[in-house]
């Protein structure tokens, strides 16, 4: 990122172009009811249980500021690094930058490898309530985020 930072020219910002994906979000079926949290952010965990519903299909957005600036919004919790490293390797040669926590709730959206991890980084219900097949939605939804400018459609049509 600091390499395409330094790269950046300063020039008029060019036109904007905003894209937004939406996604089923794979909630983890073996999730405890509600009443069963107690302790530190059992509020805010139980909140987001009974109101679940309202979570099942989630967004990502990205807003394009001329044709090599990027921002990505996750609206869906906090991501791991490596799903912004993932949209960066999409776009090598221009800036992007990251915004999550867009709902409100907080809790992890592992990579599956994180899953796969015995006692891995914040993948127990405590802080996790989805299920490993997130990445591959969360990947498709940032690729599909991403589809015209990688295909330099957006940037055929904005000079």
């Amino acid at each position: 990122m600091l390499h395409n930072l330094q790269r950046l020219e300063e020039q008029p910002i060019g036109p904007l172009a905003v894209k937004r994906v939406t996604f089923d979000v794979p909630f983890d079926p073996a999730l405890r009811p509600a009443s069963e949290y107690q302790g530190e952010h059992a509020q805010e965990r139980r909140y987001f249980l009974e109101t679940i519903d309202l979570w099942r299909q989630s967004s990502l957005a990205r807003l394009s500021i001329g044709p090599k600036v990027h921002l990505l919004s996750f609206t869906l919790a906090e991501v791991f690094v490596d799903y912004q490293l993932y949209a960066q390797s999409l776009i090598p040669e221009h800036f992007l930058g990251t915004a999550a926590y867009g709902n409100g709730v907080y809790w992890y959206i592992p990579t599956r490898a994180a899953f796969g991890e015995n006692g891995g980084y914040e993948t127990d219900h405590l802080a996790c309530v989805v299920t490993p097949d997130i990445d591959e939605v969360l990947r498709d939804a940032i690729r599909r985020c991403f589809d015209e400018v990688v295909h330099d459609q957006w940037l055929n049509n904005h000079p």
